[in-house]
C-alpha cells in the first residue's frame, strides 16, 4: 500500500543522505512496529544480536532456529553464542518449507525465542501467526527475519505477533563497493526498547519541559 512504498521510498533517500535516524523512522513504519535503531552491521549480525535482546529479556537459555532461515546466517549465530550458557536448537525444513510443528514443539518453558525467515532462504513465503502465538504462551520472544522490499506486499512482522524484526537492507538502494556496504535492519516493540543495540534517535521533554 502508499504507507509501505513511501517506507521504502524514505529510507533510501536517507540512506544515501547519510541520515540513519530518519531511516530509522521509515524501517519501523515498514515493519509495522513501533521503534527501530540506527542500524547494525548487517542482516547478519542483527539476527544475531535479536537473539541477545531476547536472551537478556527472558532470562532463559535456549534458543529456537528454523533451518529454513540463510545457512550463513545460522554459522553466524552458532559462533555468536558459542562461549554463552544456552543451547541452539535447529528445527530441520521441510522440502524447503519450514516445519511449524516442529518449531512449535521445540518451544518450552526454558525458550528465549524462535527465529525464522519470510521469506525464507529457499523462497517460500510463510505465516508465522499460530508459531509466534505459541511462542507468546511459553514467554518466548518471536524474531522474524524479512526481505525489506517484499514487506510492501508479504504479511508484517507484527501483524504475525512477532516482537522484533530484522533484515538486510542493501536491497534498497545501497551500491555495492568492495564488499559492502551492507545495512542491518532492527525494529521492535516497545517493550523491548532497551534491549536494543546501537543509537535510537527520539523526541521527548527534559525535566524543564524542553524538547530533547
Amino acid at each position: 500500500d502508499t504507507r509501505h512504498a513511501t517506507a521504502i521510498f524514505i529510507a533510501r533517500s536517507c540512506a544515501r543522505r547519510g541520515l540513519p535516524h530518519c531511516s530509522a523512522a521509515a524501517v519501523a513504519r515498514l515493519l509495522d512496529m513501533d521503534v527501530a535503531n540506527a542500524s547494525v552491521y548487517d542482516g547478519g549480525v542483527a539476527l544475531c544480536e535479536a537473539a541477545m535482546m531476547a536472551l537478556r529479556a527472558t532470562g532463559h537459555h535456549k534458543l529456537v532456529i528454523d533451518e529454513a532461515i540463510n545457512p550463513l546466517y545460522r554459522e553466524m549465530l552458532r559462533a555468536f553464542v558459542a562461549n554463552q550458557d544456552l543451547h541452539l536448537i535447529t528445527v530441520p525444513q521441510k522440502n524447503g518449507t519450514s516445519d511449524l510443528a516442529g518449531l512449535t514443539a521445540a518451544i518450552d518453558d526454558n525458550c528465549a525465542a524462535v527465529l525464522v525467515q519470510n521469506p525464507n532462504f529457499f523462497g517460500v513465503v510463510e505465516d508465522y501467526t499460530s508459531l509466534f502465538a505459541a511462542a507468546k504462551a511459553k514467554g518466548a520472544i518471536s524474531v522474524a527475519l524479512v526481505y525489506p522490499v517484499l514487506q510492501a506486499v508479504l504479511k508484517a512482522p507484527d501483524e504475525m505477533g512477532a516482537d522484533i524484526a530484522v533484515a538486510e537492507g542493501q536491497s534498497l538502494g545501497l551500491p555495492l563497493a568492495f564488499g559492502g556496504p551492507y545495512l542491518g535492519m532492527m525494529a521492535a516493540r516497545n517493550e523491548m526498547v532497551r534491549q536494543l543495540p546501537g543509537r535510537i534517535v527520539g523526541r521527548t521533554k527534559d525535566i524543564e519541559g524542553r524538547d530533547a
